[in-house]
């Protein structure tokens, strides 16, 4: 089960292929995308990304023939409110995980291709590099005279924060997906949100013509209301009323209502103290990565499943301890 309202999203609209073969084709090297069999796209079960991240991250293993071989998509959706400058190492952890299951799985076969794609949608634009090697702390001197020694590694990045939304109107892909794309860049940030959502009126429409699509639209809207705490759904229905049509902005309100009926705004304030606390926690993780390194397994849950009052014990320890688990002891 989806623990978050981006996450659910995600899986809801690309876990279908029909939605997630446009946003794909448009995110791969030129080269895979016309070597490709589109018609053979899979979306593989799992994730890979680190427990402690999934209110953070969410992502989506395909499986697609390239060429004649085989070939992997992962598909990571970064919803951190501030970037992480290790990005490509996490990546790359990810990717050996899923080598690791293929080995699992094809003990006999050769390592297929994994090509890591990102989509980033956060308050601001991504301010780091895509390859592994950026993370490296080396001189320029130093550098050029390893590089040949170096892990090679570059992620495809999608930036939605500068991504312009006429080109997520013409995207070569469903409705539904330019529509989600829109949603994941402007609903937990945008103060024009009601006139970003009312300018993809004929994204809107198209959708919204099937039964299905109309499913996928309350989808939408839900993750709006969900990740949005000033967004009134008679304000939205209104101006979808006025820049869509009538049945657009009664899917808006009948979504905001029954939300609302089902204790939205108590679920809103909990989000927040539950997203306070995540954040917390990651704060403690990242700082403590930095001063001691990287952490096991068994301290990261620990600091995943936190409550407050630990929190605070092991933040009061931090300058005192000469080890993790000097902080973390109970």
């Amino acid at each position: 089960m989806s623990s978050t309202p981006h996450d659910a999203l995600v899986r809801a609209i690309l876990g279908q292929t029909e939605h997630a073969v446009g946003i794909l084709r448009g995110l791969v090297p030129a080269g895979v995308a016309d070597r490709a069999d589109w018609s053979q796209l899979r979306l593989q079960s799992g994730s890979y990304v680190d427990s402690e991240l999934r209110a953070t991250e969410s992502d989506l293993l395909f499986r697609l023939p390239v060429a004649g071989h085989q070939a992997f998509l992962y598909l990571l959706l970064e919803h951190q409110s501030t970037p992480d400058a290790r990005l490509a190492f996490r990546l790359l952890r990810y990717q050996v995980r899923i080598w690791h299951r293929w080995t699992r799985d094809h003990p006999q076969s050769l390592l297929p291709p994994v090509i890591p794609l990102v989509i980033y949608h956060g308050r601001h634009p991504w301010p780091f590099g895509v390859e592994l090697s950026d993370g490296f702390q080396l001189s320029s001197t130093i550098r050029r005279s390893i590089d040949d020694h170096l892990l090679k590694q570059e992620f495809v990045l999608c930036d939605l924060t500068e991504v312009e939304d006429r080109i997520l109107h013409g995207w070569a892909a469903s409705a539904v997906a330019r529509l989600m794309l829109i949603a994941l860049k402007h609903a937990p940030h945008s103060v024009d949100l009601v006139d970003r959502l009312a300018a993809a009126a004929k994204l809107w429409r198209v959708a919204t013509q099937s039964e299905a699509g109309g499913g996928f639209t309350r989808q939408i809207f839900r993750y709006i209301y969900l990740v949005n705490n000033h967004l009134e759904p008679h304000v939205l229905r209104d101006s979808l009323i006025r820049h869509v049509d009538q049945k657009t902005g009664d899917i808006a309100m009948s979504v905001g209502q029954r939300l609302i009926e089902q204790g939205l705004v108590q679920g809103r304030e909990e989000g927040r103290e539950e997203g306070m606390l995540a954040g917390q926690r990651q704060l403690l993780l990242r700082v403590l990565n930095q001063r001691f390194g990287d952490l096991s397994d068994e301290h990261k849950h620990k600091i995943a499943n936190a409550t407050q009052q630990s929190l605070i014990q092991w933040t009061d320890r931090l300058l005192h301890s000469q080890s993790v688990t000097e902080v973390l002891d109970d």
